[in-house]
């Protein structure tokens, strides 16, 4: 007997109110408890548009593509055309803006 509920490949339809009910074994009283499952599925790649763009900086506008999920954190990866990979981690609670700084002038980025 299990003493605990396993729900696989739980998809965001099952999110609900789950009750386990527990009956005494020599008597007529039992006892419940009831658990909230949110299940949150995996994330969209967020729509990105170019809001500002000068000389050393960027800015671009998130908006995520799920109407319910916000977007909580993102990584950006660019790179000057001849130059190395760089990463930046933004984390937040409700992204909906990132600005890219220091980047060199004149120069190319992907």
């Amino acid at each position: 007997m299990k003493d605990y509920l396993e729900i696989r490949n739980a998809r965001p339809e099952d999110t609900g109110n789950y009750t386990c009910q527990i009956k005494a074994w020599q008597a007529d009283s039992s006892d419940d408890i009831t658990h909230e499952l949110v299940v949150i599925s995996m994330p969209t790649k967020p729509d990105i548009k170019l809001i500002t763009a000068k000389s050393t900086e960027a800015a671009f506008k998130l908006r995520s593509a799920s109407a319910v999920l916000p977007i909580l954190w993102c990584s950006v990866f660019y790179r000057a055309k001849f130059g190395r990979h760089e990463e930046k981690i933004l984390p937040g609670r409700d992204l909906r803006s990132v600005s890219l700084d220091d980047l060199k002038c004149g120069q190319k980025y992907k």
